[in-house]
C-alpha cells in the first residue's frame, strides 16, 4: 500500500535535507569523528520542526497522458530523481529536485493528470519545500522549472 502524500512528502524532504548537510560536511573537509552523522541528524531534526511551503499550478496540455508520463520520467531522471511512479489507472508522479539558492533546497514535486479529452489533459503540479529562516521560495521555483518544460505542450 503506498504512503499517503503528506507522509511521503515529509519523509522525502527530511531525507534530502540530511543528504544536503552530509554533502556540505564532505565539501568542508571536516575530520571530526561522527560529524557527518551528527550534521545529518541535526538537519533531519530541523526539517521535522520546520513548516512546509506548498505551491500549486494547474495547466491544460495538448498531449496524451501516457506521453506526459514519459516526459515526466525523463525530466526527473535528468533533473533529480523519481520518488513514486504512477500506479496502474493513476496519473500521479512524485519526484525530488533541487531549487532555491544555488539549487541546494530539495523540492518534492507531485504531478497529477486527468484525461478529460482525447489528445489533451489537465495537469496539477504541487511543489513542497521546507521553509528556512530566510525564504528561498524553493517550492515556487521548482514548480516553475517543471511548468516551463510543460509549457511547450500547452493546449
Amino acid at each position: 500500500m503506498p504512503e499517503d502524500r503528506e507522509r511521503l512528502v515529509d519523509r522525502l524532504l527530511i531525507e534530502e535535507l540530511g543528504q544536503v548537510m552530509k554533502t556540505g560536511m564532505n565539501l568542508s573537509g571536516t575530520k571530526i569523528p561522527f560529524s557527518k552523522t551528527a550534521t545529518s541528524f541535526g538537519a533531519k531534526l530541523g526539517a521535522k520542526m520546520s513548516k512546509t511551503d506548498v505551491v500549486e499550478r494547474e495547466m491544460r496540455l495538448k498531449t496524451e497522458p501516457k506521453d506526459l508520463l514519459l516526459k515526466l520520467y525523463a525530466w526527473f531522471a535528468k533533473n533529480g530523481r523519481l520518488a513514486e511512479e504512477a500506479e496502474e489507472g493513476s496519473m500521479r508522479v512524485t519526484g525530488v529536485i533541487r531549487a532555491g539558492l544555488m539549487n541546494m533546497s530539495p523540492v518534492v514535486l507531485c504531478v497529477e493528470s486527468d484525461d478529460a479529452e482525447e489528445g489533451r489533459c489537465g495537469v496539477r503540479i504541487t511543489g513542497f519545500a521546507k521553509k528556512g529562516l530566510i525564504s528561498q521560495h524553493a517550492a515556487e521555483k521548482g514548480v516553475t522549472k517543471l511548468a516551463e518544460l510543460l509549457g511547450m505542450l500547452k493546449a
